[in-house]
């Protein structure tokens, strides 16, 4: 996601990046996540994924990011 939203975001994703201005909290789900170095996010930020999110160092944001790690499940 480039530019910029006012609000808070709830994102759904295989390969997330953020790169843009979140004016509120941002709660995501996926396998990675990429936070770059124009990224300000403004609230906190919660990441269940399959891999440690990947933030730069130039990255703005308000908290440290919630990472909860999800199990991949087979099928029996």
């Amino acid at each position: 996601m480039e530019g910029s939203v006012g609000r808070d975001v709830l994102a759904f994703f295989a390969h997330g990046s953020l790169a843009g201005k979140v004016g509120g909290s941002v709660r995501a789900k996926g396998d990675s996540l990429v936070i770059g170095s124009t990224a300000v996010i403004d609230g906190p930020v919660r990441f269940e994924g399959h891999k440690q999110p990947e933030v730069s160092s130039s990255a703005k944001l308000a908290s440290p990011i919630e990472f909860n790690i999800l199990k991949r499940t087979g099928v029996p």
